[in-house]
């Protein structure tokens, strides 16, 4: 993923590698307010990044698993005590009192009945467009 579009990229994954090699999460800001007079966002803003190195998958695996059967699920972090842990599936994401949650949502699905040129164009774009096809042609159901 994209921190900023570009400008930070460069300087977050250096933060990432020196909080992998003392394995002690970093908050970082870029921007305003920022040690790094050299990194100036286009927006003349700041961005502040929580930077924390995996300690344990367990937390991840337990969302990845809920989203590989279409269920949605979440994720807090805790910056004072350094930790992961999967939550029930919130409301939005964002600060809740001293932790960070967030949200994670199945793709969009797209369900599609057929054997025709119009049902192959339509499954084309919606791949394009980045949405878990289903294509059911009345003889070979499949997930593409």
């Amino acid at each position: 993923g994209f921190v900023s579009g570009g400008c930070v990229e460069a300087a977050a994954a250096f933060e990432a590698l020196e909080a992998i090699a003392c394995g002690k999460d970093r908050l970082v800001k870029y921007g305003e307010g920022s040690p790094y007079f050299d990194i100036v966002l286009p927006c003349g803003g700041g961005i502040t990044l929580a930077i924390h190195p995996l300690r344990d998958a367990t937390p991840l695996l337990a969302v990845l698993n809920a989203l590989s059967q279409r269920k949605a699920a979440g994720l807090r972090y805790h910056p004072a005590t350094q930790t992961l842990q999967t939550v029930l599936p919130l409301q939005k994401t964002g600060w809740r009192e001293d932790a960070f949650d967030v949200r994670y949502t199945p793709c969009t699905q797209v369900i599609i009945f057929g054997r025709s040129v119009e049902a192959e164009v339509t499954a084309t774009i919606a791949r394009a467009a980045g949405y878990d096809v289903l294509v059911n042609d009345g003889v070979n159901p499949q997930t593409v």
